[in-house]
């Protein structure tokens, strides 16, 4: 199931390209099409993020930045491949 951050109007959000494992404690680890609240930084190096439930540092180049105006579809699109994953079930 992917996991993703509550995804909320107003706020800026990444999508994983590229699998990350830390190498920190204070690093969080990524799998391709997370879903990351970006709480700090750019393209270009290190950014602060959000994801399952931790706060930790990810590298931007293993990320999409996803444009604010592109959230709405987004969060329809999660909710539907959820629901689909329950079913599954």
């Amino acid at each position: 199931m992917r996991r993703t951050a509550e995804l909320k109007a107003g706020r800026r959000y990444a999508k994983v390209l590229y699998t990350y494992i830390p190498r920190e404690e204070n690093e969080l680890p990524l799998e391709v099409d997370d879903i990351i609240e970006v709480l700090e930084g750019e393209d270009g190096g290190w950014c602060l993020g959000y994801l399952r439930g931790r706060i930790g540092l990810f590298p931007s180049n293993y990320v999409k930045f996803i444009a604010e105006r592109k959230v709405p579809a987004l969060r329809q699109a999660v909710e539907l491949e959820e629901r689909q994953m329950k079913r599954s079930v």
